[in-house]
This record gives C-alpha cells, structure tokens and sequence, in this order.
C-alpha cells in the first residue's frame, strides 16, 4: 500500500491539518473574544458618557443653585443697608428735638451767664451816665 516514505509524509499532512484545524479554532475563538471585548467596551464608553452627562447636569444645577443664593444673599444684604439708612434716617429725625434739648441744656449755665453779665453791664453803664 503506502511505502515508509509516504507514510512519514501522509503523517506529517495530517500532523499540519491537524495543528491548522487547531490554530483556525483558537484564532476563531480569540475573534470571538476581541469581539466580545469590543462589545463590552463599547458598552461601557457608552456608559460612562451617559454618567457623565448626568454629572454634567447636576454640576449645572449645582452652578444654578450657587448663582440663585449668591443673588440672595446680595439682595438680603442690599434691603439690610436700605434698612439701616432708613433707621438711621429715622433715628436721626426723632434725635433733632432731643438734640437741640440737650445742646440748649448743656450750654444754658452760658447762656445764662452771657445774659447776667450784659444786664451787669448795661446797669453799670447806666449808673455811671
């Protein structure tokens, strides 16, 4: 039938279609998973994008939030200083009386005194004349 020869070769054939069969399904079976690999890396670059438009919307709100109590706080603190000058408006109308009080009171030892000493005077100058 088949000489040595033709054996050892046959054998060797086989040997290569053999060792082919193998290297097709190992590399048909690294495709598979480079594919799968792919897919789920997609899968999460997909993800991670919707993530972080969800983080770029609360970061969004979060600038809005900042900016609304900023504003509040510059309006709260423009109505305080109207609300001081108010007041104090007010307080220095109702301290001009007591104020004019206080003034004449302190000075009345020198008004009265100024006063005595004119009289004082205006009565000598009549003496002497």
């Amino acid at each position: 039938m088949y000489s040595d020869f033709e054996k050892i070769v046959i054998h060797q054939l086989q040997d290569i279609v053999d060792k082919q069969a193998d290297s097709q399904k190992s590399f048909s079976h690294l495709d598979r998973k480079v594919d799968l690999h792919i897919q789920k890396t997609e899968y999460e670059l997909k993800r991670i994008n919707e993530l972080d438009n969800q983080q770029n919307k609360l970061i969004d709100q979060h600038i809005e939030g900042v900016k609304s109590i900023k504003d509040l706080v510059e309006s709260h603190r423009i109505e305080y200083i109207n609300k001081i000058s108010t007041n104090s408006t007010r307080i220095n109308k109702l301290e001009a009386p007591e104020m004019a009080k206080k003034w004449i009171k302190d000075n009345l030892y020198w008004i009265f005194t100024t006063i005595g000493l004119v009289a004082g005077l205006v009565s000598k100058i009549k003496g002497i004349w």
